[in-house]
């Protein structure tokens, strides 16, 4: 089986009439009544027709068996482009370019032509983004769904709890609360790793350590004098204020957020 490439089929020979002369020399009978050779009119009109032939056919490139190693790079070597760098793909907001030199190499090694490497591209690139955007809503809905059960108060105090726990172990080597989350949400849904870590929060006594103060003021109802109340309050804490002091903490954090808020009327 072989597949057509951009050179030109040979021009056909003319239609046959009375035998040309130079076939009266032939020694084959055959040969001398041939009406394919009887439509070149002379002995170059003969060469040049199996020049032109000749030259369609080398433009042919056969299609390799499964089996062929070999055919099938000789193959792949003519429709490919030289190098994998020269493919053209999109690289997705936000992603590095590790995964499409990754996927370029592929392409290459596979031998696709350039404009079906950048379909495939494209094609995976959009399944993956609504892949997550279908996740990330749906981690959402889990979570709305728990806050509407036990109410926004509850449900600000157990993410307060959570990140307590998480800020209490973040010191250990390799340790990567965002990248615990990630996974654990991975692996069982954002809605079942906050019921697991809401559950850990309450035998470990974290879920009774997280005053009032703090959630209302991530509800937004803490302001003005009663926020300066809670400032007056944690200003005695020297255990906070130590925290308060460290950039990134949950205490920083909170300190900010109160002399904000004690800021509004």
């Amino acid at each position: 089986m072989t597949t057509q490439t951009t050179e030109e089929t040979p021009t056909p020979p003319p239609s046959p009439s009375a035998a040309p002369e130079w076939m009266g020399s032939l020694g084959d009978e055959t040969l001398r009544t041939s009406e394919t050779l009887s439509r070149y009119k002379s002995v170059d009109d003969l060469a040049k027709g199996h020049i032109e032939t000749m030259s369609w056919a080398r433009g042919r490139i056969p299609i390799p068996a499964a089996d062929d190693a070999k055919g099938r790079e000789d193959f792949i070597g003519k429709v490919r482009p030289e190098k994998w760098e020269n493919y053209e793909v999109a690289v997705p907001e936000g992603s590095n370019t590790d995964r499409a030199d990754a996927f370029k190499q592929k392409a290459h090694q596979l031998g696709l032509l350039p404009w079906q490497a950048k379909e495939l591209s494209d094609w995976s690139n959009g399944f993956e983004a609504d892949a997550v955007s279908k996740m990330t809503q749906t981690a959402r809905d889990e979570l709305t769904t728990r806050e509407i059960n036990i109410g926004p108060a509850g449900y600000q105090r157990t993410n307060e709890a959570i990140a307590s726990m998480f800020n209490q172990v973040e010191g250990l080597e390799g340790f990567d609360s965002d990248q615990v989350m990630r996974g654990m949400e991975s692996a069982f849904g954002a809605g079942q790793t906050w019921d697991f870590l809401r559950w850990v929060a309450s035998k470990t006594g974290e879920l009774d350590k997280v005053d009032g103060g703090a959630i209302d003021l991530a509800l937004g109802n803490l302001k003005g004098p009663a926020a300066q109340a809670e400032i007056n309050r944690l200003m005695k804490d020297s255990e906070f204020m130590e925290k308060a002091k460290q950039p990134g903490s949950p205490e920083s954090k909170r300190w900010k957020d109160l002399n904000l808020a004690a800021s509004k009327a």
